[in-house]
């Protein structure tokens, strides 16, 4: 296998895990060019970063996936005096850990446990639940489960309630 083939694999996995070698985001509200190396055919090429930094706007930053791309960004004339006058810093994304456990927002595992569990306890979990996508999972689930028909009409009316507008949903949802 030749190199290059190998370390776009490498890249592709990386990007599959959704965590960049390095990410630079530009530190003023104006246009910033900078100069990458396109991951796909690996021929340099340059982008401009126009959203706004204290937004964190996806387009004020620019991510580096792999060594190589790392190397290039980081030799780049243009990039270099970006990077020495303040105007491109590299950036460390914070990490949100303290996501509220919910109905909505259940494992698999959670989920096939919900299905085959008792009537009463199922219907007391749906109660809960405020989102359509976190219903259809349930109702998804549900029928591979091959449960009752008063259990699968008890799920599709909440559904339809909630997909009606007349079941309360929670704030930003």
């Amino acid at each position: 296998m030749d190199n290059t083939r190998h370390d776009s694999h490498n890249t592709f996995a990386l990007m599959q895990a959704g965590t960049p070698l390095a990410t630079f985001k530009k530190s003023h509200l104006g246009q910033l060019s900078v100069d990458v190396i396109n991951l796909f055919d690996d021929k340099p090429m340059n982008i401009v970063l126009k959203g706004i930094p204290a937004r964190n706007e996806e387009d004020s930053f620019v991510e580096i996936w792999s060594e190589k791309a790392l190397m290039f960004f980081l030799r780049s004339p243009r990039n270099r005096k970006h990077i020495a006058s303040g105007a491109l810093i590299e950036w460390t994304a914070p990490r949100d850990t303290n996501i509220k456990k919910t109905a909505n927002n259940m494992s698999e595992e959670e989920l096939n446990a919900l299905v085959v569990a008792p009537f009463l306890k199922l219907k007391k979990t749906v109660e809960t639940m405020t989102t359509e996508a976190a219903l259809l999972r349930v109702v998804a689930a549900a029928e591979v489960a091959n449960r009752p028909e008063k259990t699968m009409l008890f799920l599709r009316g909440k559904l339809s309630l909630l997909q009606s507008g007349e079941m309360e949903t929670a704030p930003g949802e």
